[in-house]
């Protein structure tokens, strides 16, 4: 452990993205994707011993390629992200941080809201007709938070953490996408043929559109971090266009949607007039539920299983 710790943080990044960057060739030749596993074990124990910090940007680094797996029976672990997740939510109980960190957590208005979440799925577990599934949903609620909002507070104090950790989490979502449209070009982009492009990666395409479009926006703000013809800024550039092409081939009718409408969400936006953007959304929404409820219309637009 003494000898780890002379290994310097650049160092370790380059054998890591070295590493990584082996295996994930090998991976896609093989279309094996569990032998990033390999790589990730080699940060998890090289980061433990040099930085904390680093283990929670690796977990964002590896987030694109993770895959689900059955641990303990039916629990189903994403691997390796909730791995990162699990150590990073451990690694929060060593005290390493001032305790006026600490206070400025606990009382933040938005950690007391998580914290009630948090009871009130414990008291639904407690009472539900399968504690032992409802148990193991809390417990991987609590390493969710512990790592992407308790962790945060530790690991994204300066501006350049938060570009630090765009580029880890952007970089691996434009090679799964780069991959998945590959896999799915020898398919002919055909819509039958999408889950088995992302399957491999992604759980479904449905999963695979909603995170494309939620992400597509940031791109937008992180542009203007940097100058157009800049190699970031072109690097922003193509995933500005190669986003929509991706999200229209995934077929989810949804993502394409909102896709659609972010234009006049950014003009609502804008001009400042989400309030009243509301009160027009709440009218349509009531207009439909009492159109829908009314002779109960709703059932004309039931499926057809019998076709």
């Amino acid at each position: 452990m003494d000898k780890l710790k002379h290994i310097s943080l650049p160092r370790a990044d380059r054998l890591g993205g070295l590493s990584f960057l082996i295996f994930l060739i090998l991976s896609i030749a093989i279309q094996q994707m569990w032998l990033l596993w390999v790589p990730a074990i080699f940060l998890i124990g090289l980061w433990v011993a040099i930085s904390r910090q680093r283990l929670y940007f690796a977990l964002f680094f590896f987030l694109p390629f993770s895959f689900d797996a059955n641990i303990l029976g039916d629990m189903q672990l994403a691997i390796p992200s909730e791995v990162f997740m699990i150590l990073i939510t451990t690694m929060l109980l060593i005290p390493t941080q001032e305790s006026r960190i600490r206070k400025e957590i606990i009382q933040h208005p938005l950690t007391i809201l998580i914290l009630i979440h948090l009871a009130w799925i414990l008291l639904s577990s407690i009472s539900s007709i399968n504690p032992l599934v409802s148990g193991k949903f809390f417990i991987a609620k609590l390493w969710f938070v512990g790592a992407f909002y308790l962790s945060s507070w530790y690991c994204l104090r300066k501006p350049v953490d938060f570009e630090r950790l765009w580029w880890l989490f952007y970089i691996p979502m434009i090679i799964s996408i780069v991959y998945v449209f590959i896999r799915h070009l020898e398919y002919d982009l055909v819509f039958s043929k999408v889950n088995a492009a992302v399957g491999l990666i992604y759980q479904n395409h449905v999963d695979y559109g909603c995170l494309m479009v939620l992400f597509y926006p940031l791109i937008w703000v992180t542009k203007r971090w940097y100058p157009t013809f800049s190699l970031p800024g072109l690097i922003l550039g193509m995933g500005l266009l190669l986003f929509p092409v991706a999200i229209y081939f995934s077929y989810t009718r949804v993502a394409i949607g909102l896709l659609v409408l972010y234009p006049l969400i950014y003009a609502i936006l804008h001009l400042r007039l989400l309030r009243p953007a509301l009160i027009v959304s709440a009218i349509a929404i009531i207009i439909g539920i009492t159109y829908l409820l009314s002779d109960r219309t709703y059932l004309k637009y039931a499926p057809n299983y019998e076709r």
